[in-house]
């Protein structure tokens, strides 16, 4: 069991998801956008992410897909809604420059965040390929 804060991926994926698709998250923040970002949602977000990646660095269990796929699509929705040339945000001059500028940073932790757990899982998909083919298999998960 993890000393993590959240305690488990489970805990990590809750969090994510409450704030990517749950009411009150903080996609629905952006969404009409009241002038200043929750910046309360975004740290509880970094936060599990960056727990997320720390227990799939300890190679605790499992990797639910939802995790990678919330650690995914959450940063690009941000995005594409407020910080890229033409964002909903951007185009009708509802966000600061500041903001998009805080916002960008946040994402690019998110994002890269992901991605070390993408590595962390094509690593471990590797060597358990190495080992296959150590132990006289192919080394795939076909027949």
């Amino acid at each position: 069991m993890s000393n993590s804060p959240l305690g488990d991926l489970d805990s990590v994926v809750s969090v994510l998801r409450r704030h990517y698709c749950g009411d009150g998250g903080f996609l629905d923040s952006l969404r009409p956008y009241g002038g200043s970002l929750d910046r309360q949602a975004m740290a509880a977000i970094r936060d599990a992410v960056l727990e997320g990646v720390k227990i799939v660095e300890g190679g605790e269990g499992r990797v639910p897909w939802e995790l990678v796929s919330l650690m995914v699509r959450l940063p690009q929705t941000v995005r594409r809604w407020a910080i890229d040339p033409g964002s909903q945000l951007e185009r009708n001059r509802l966000i600061l420059e500041e903001d998009r500028e805080f916002l960008r940073g946040w994402v690019v932790e998110i994002e890269d965040a992901g991605l070390r757990v993408l590595g962390i899982l094509e690593d471990a998909e590797r060597r358990k390929r190495q080992e296959g083919t150590r132990n006289g298999g192919t080394g795939s998960d076909s027949p």
